[in-house]
């Protein structure tokens, strides 16, 4: 059964059409490759909120999350594709990271603008406890993703 970049089953396929592992060289102008870049980038930022998305809502399963050591090997899988591959996946980790750094959990930027449209809206700051608390439990999520992304990738080492 063919799934998706998700890992879900494709309930419709595409007759006639697959990939045929020829690559094309295209070359692009100046405000041509610009346009291209921009597209590939907002695409880029959609395919990772729906992937949050699909996290968040349990669509694809947490086991989907890779650490460090996945890092390395889709790294090292595109820098053996050439180097092309690798500009272009150096680049979607950076997308990826300024996305991330969006969501409003307070040790990021996403939750230090959360804090200010909090702000914006109530006419004060929230105290110091709350900030501090939240703050703490920010640092919690994100220690407990960088966790279970290496016990992931330990787990698919193992076997």
């Amino acid at each position: 059964e063919d799934k998706n970049l998700f890992g879900e089953p494709i309930k419709r396929r595409i007759i006639g059409i697959s990939p045929s592992g020829a690559r094309v060289v295209v070359h692009y102008g100046l405000v041509d490759g610009i346009q291209y870049a921009w597209q590939e980038t907002i695409k880029a930022s959609m395919l990772i909120v729906q992937s949050v998305e699909k996290l968040i809502t349990g669509a694809v399963g947490t086991d989907k999350l890779g650490g460090i050591i996945t890092i390395v090997d889709i790294t090292a899988q595109a820098s053996h594709a050439g180097l092309v591959a690798l500009f272009f996946f150096t680049a979607l980790i950076s997308v990826n990271l300024g996305v991330l750094n969006l969501l409003p959990i307070p040790a990021l930027d996403g939750g230090h603008i959360m804090f200010n449209l909090y702000e914006m809206i109530r006419g004060k700051e929230p105290s110091e406890q709350v900030l501090y608390y939240m703050t703490v439990t920010g640092w919690v999520i994100l220690g407990g993703l960088m966790v279970l992304g290496l016990y992931n990738d330990i787990h698919r080492l193992m076997g």
